[in-house]
């Protein structure tokens, strides 16, 4: 996860507002993140690569989410509510392109499944070593 948190999240629907009246500012306002993870996932930081319209890239910005996307779903990040968290650029750029280089893994659900027969190895040799003791 903190290698390549890209592997696990995936982007959508990145808005953004143009704050210029005579310049163009652009600034991030929303973004939709999927998380594929069998975990919840939170303290995602990334980067948005402002494109111009060829595809060369303007500048990149840093941003922060604040708040946990559950396994399997889709969690939209505003900057209106407060959990999206980024800075402005002076440029017209046109397009963007939305790195992650952080997250943090919330919560791990274990299956009684998986444990069970770990369990039962450990009981069992905990009692194995108590009759050696006892002898």
């Amino acid at each position: 996860m903190a290698r390549e948190p890209s592997v696990f999240l995936d982007w959508s629907d990145a808005s953004y507002f143009d704050k210029g009246i005579i310049n163009d500012y652009r600034e991030l306002t929303e973004l939709r993140v999927t998380n594929k993870a069998k975990w919840a996932i939170g303290n995602i930081t990334g980067e948005v690569d402002w494109l111009h319209s060829n595809g060369g890239k303007f500048a990149s910005v840093p941003f922060t989410l604040k708040g946990t996307v559950p396994s399997g779903a889709t969690q939209k990040f505003t900057e209106a509510n407060g959990t999206l968290s980024s800075r402005t650029i002076e440029g017209a750029a046109s397009k963007v392109v939305v790195r992650f280089t952080g997250a943090s893994v919330i919560e791990a659900k274990w299956t009684a499944r998986a444990c069970i027969p770990t369990i039962g190895r450990l009981h069992g040799d905990i009692r194995l070593s108590r009759r050696r003791t006892a002898r």
